[in-house]
């Protein structure tokens, strides 16, 4: 893969700028939803939602699993980069991008239909760079 920060020195070593590849990540945003949708189950239900849902609660859950909840995912896959650069210390920079992945679920439970987004985000790269 390559590099997907990219850093720049002067002819004496000194750190010019740091900066992510923008060009290859772009460029990798629709691999990673294509990829994200094709794993995407078509319904959830009591027993997958566990799994789908990033906060967990056993009473709720075996409540809404024994009322007849279910859901689908809207097909929508919006993924997009963030990076975040710190200073750790007065020699070094710390670079990190995020991959931040959002989707759309319209959950029903009785008469009920409400539309939900549920977004994850995950480090993608790192980098300590001195200078």
């Amino acid at each position: 893969m390559e590099e997907l920060i990219r850093v720049s020195r002067d002819s004496r070593g000194r750190l010019n700028y740091i900066s992510a590849d923008t060009e290859t990540l772009n460029r990798l945003l629709p691999e990673i939803e294509s990829g994200v949708k094709k794993r995407l189950p078509r319904e959830l239900d009591g027993k997958n939602l566990l799994h789908a849902v990033p906060f967990r609660g056993a009473g709720v859950f075996a409540a809404v699993a024994r009322l007849g909840f279910k859901a689908q995912y809207d097909n929508s896959v919006n993924a997009e980069f963030e990076s975040e650069f710190t200073h750790p210390d007065a020699n070094h920079t710390y670079c990190v991008i995020y991959l931040k992945v959002r989707t759309g679920i319209i959950a029903a439970l009785f008469l009920t239909r409400r539309h939900m987004e549920i977004e994850t985000v995950i480090p993608f790269a790192e980098a300590l760079i001195a200078g």
